[in-house]
């Protein structure tokens, strides 16, 4: 580490330790504070973060069929503006010349329909001998299952259509027999029936309009409830689903007579029913599903999975209020919004939790120095109270020892002393730390001999245990420190190396040596180490060894606290079968 690195380390230690980490500990505290916070709001925003590709994938969704919609929507109003244009050109060019083909056009003026005259159903028409033929090819080759026969009628069929039109209501009628005959037949390709019965064909130049096309203009005029029964049979033949389209066969007869609204502009009413109304009460009104075919295409366009409903049609809207919205636009919205609720409410739920949790962790920690800080004013209290009677056993021993000449006595005198020896070292440790916490304690510095203080220590060490081997080397370094206090943290690493040693031969070997600005006193002994799960709580206050329960639990917290208030540290080095070794590091 850099010099500069160390200082800061030793005045932070220091500081810590005299003022009984008091400005230090507030920050820590706060730090802490702040990462409980920031880790509860990590976990309350952690469902927010799992939901996040779903809401990204829904979002994508929602936002392609809204264009889709959109793109529907213009499509629909714009084909329903073109023919509302050309409905105004065929009602005008009938009112001249009645035979005209109206194909779904009417002119209303005064709430009368004037062109077609409002009349009764009119009779079915007469089909043309040769478009019968050409139908009756395809139902007689679909009877005798000639898959070639089928081919090549179907196109002759088709090749007439392309080219000979009928109008709607006889167009119809003639496609009956032989869709009838083709639907659900595996002679045909099932697109090729749907595209007959639904989008149309394409045949070079021209274009072979859908039955369903044809049926809705041709239905008003045949007012024949058997074959708006048998178009809607064919074409859930085919699997359509959209049963608001099938729905319009059905109510053709009434959407017939639908007079259109007084109020003048562009209008729509369901699938296939526009109206533009003038200023002087005349409108143009046209019956066919251009406009939502145009729209399924645009759709296609933007959504290909995508459905397209029918508009409304119970009742007249203005065309520009028209919105057709793809299905499942709705549910994914509501959905949307159930899933980003229930999101929310966990969310709020875990935040409940973990803040709890922290709570709960910070008061099991405020209990926890409450009861340390009882215990050790308790314990400082006790042993402060031990002190004049341990001082007087001292001194009674000692007259005991001078007056009895008995030798068996001085033996038993001997380890009386001993005891208070070793009950006067544990008050002192207590009382000790007891002023350190409490940030009492004023350092009388002075030049300390460490290797002299190490050996003193070791000859009290022999004293208190006879039969130790004792060993000091180094250099004769010395601290800025004071002497009583670096003498008692040598002591306690000292009486640990010994009193926790439960070999025959116990040795201990105390070394000083100077490590850059820094002097280290190292302690060794030939203990059988310390365990690997109470390496972790050895510096703990009142935390002893399991398996060696002695003494009061604060040597080697009071000896780092000593040490810290010099800006110095203890530490445990090494720890294995052959010994341990702890380091003092004092500054020099």
């Amino acid at each position: 580490m850099a010099p500069w690195g160390r200082a800061w380390r030793r005045r932070l230690r220091r500081q810590w330790a005299r003022r009984g980490g008091g400005p230090v500990r507030a920050l820590v505290v706060g730090a802490t504070a702040a990462a409980a916070l920031m880790a509860v709001a990590a976990i309350a925003a952690l469902p927010l973060a799992l939901g996040a590709p779903h809401r990204a994938r829904s979002d994508e969704l929602e936002r392609t069929l809204e264009r889709a919609g959109a793109s529907a929507t213009a499509a629909f109003r714009e084909q329903a503006r073109q023919e509302l244009a050309r409905a105004e050109r065929v009602a005008r060019a009938a009112e001249r010349d009645l035979t005209v083909q109206l194909d779904g056009v009417e002119l209303w003026a005064g709430g009368v329909r004037m062109v077609p005259p409002d009349a009764a159903c009119a009779e079915p028409p007469s089909i043309p001998a040769e478009l019968t033929t050409v139908a009756h090819h395809v139902v007689l080759a679909a009877r005798a299952r000639d898959a070639k026969g089928v081919e090549a009628s179907v196109r002759a069929w088709l090749a007439y259509r392309a080219h000979e039109r009928h109008g709607a209501a006889v167009d119809t009628l003639a496609a009956l027999e032989p869709m009838e005959a083709l639907v659900g037949s595996d002679l045909v390709d099932p697109a090729l029936v749907r595209a007959l019965l639904i989008e149309g064909v394409e045949r070079g130049a021209s274009r072979v309009p859908p039955l369903l096309q044809q049926a809705l203009r041709a239905l008003p005029s045949l007012c024949d409830d058997l074959v708006s029964a048998r178009v809607a049979r064919l074409l859930l033949s085919t699997g359509v689903s959209d049963a608001r389209l099938l729905a319009t066969l059905g109510a053709w007869r009434a959407l017939a007579r639908v007079p259109p609204p007084s109020t003048p502009g562009t209008w729509a009413r369901g699938a296939a029913l526009a109206a533009e109304v003038r200023p002087d009460g005349s409108a143009y009104v046209v019956r066919n599903d251009a406009p939502l075919l145009a729209a399924r295409h645009a759709l296609a366009g933007e959504a290909a999975t995508a459905e397209l409903p029918a508009p409304d049609d119970a009742r007249w809207t203005r065309l520009d209020e028209v919105e057709l919205r793809p299905v499942g636009l709705a549910e994914l919205r509501a959905g949307r919004a159930r899933v980003a609720s229930a999101v929310r409410a966990t969310s709020i739920a875990t935040g409940v939790l973990a803040a709890g949790a922290a709570l709960l962790v910070m008061i099991d920690r405020r209990r926890r120095r409450q009861a340390s800080r009882l215990r050790r004013d308790l314990i400082a209290s006790v042993a402060h109270e031990l002190r004049t009677p341990l001082a007087s056993m001292r001194l009674q021993a000692d007259a005991l020892e001078r007056w009895v000449s008995d030798t068996r006595a001085h033996g038993t005198l001997e380890r009386l002393q001993h005891d208070v020896d070793v009950l006067e070292g544990m008050v002192e440790n207590v009382l000790c730390f007891g002023r350190i916490a409490r940030g009492g304690v004023i350092l009388r510095e002075s030049a300390v001999p460490v290797l002299d203080v190490c050996q003193q220590v070791l000859e009290r060490a022999q004293l208190e245990c006879p039969g130790l081997q004792t060993e000091h080397d180094g250099e004769a370094l010395t601290v800025r420190a004071d002497g009583e206090l670096v003498r008692l943290v040598i002591a306690n690493l000292v009486r640990n190396a010994w009193r926790h040693n439960p070999r025959p031969t116990r040795r201990v070997r105390v070394v000083v040596e100077r490590s850059g600005d820094d002097v280290l006193v190292l302690v060794s002994d030939n203990g059988p180490g310390i365990e690997p799960v109470e390496q972790a709580r050895i510096f703990r206050p009142f935390e002893r060894s399991l398996t060696l329960a002695r003494g009061s639990g604060l040597g080697l917290t009071l000896s780092r606290e000593i040490a810290a208030l010099h800006g110095g540290d203890v530490r445990l080095a090494d720890s294995g079968p052959q010994g341990t070794t702890f380091v003092l590091e004092l500054p020099a």
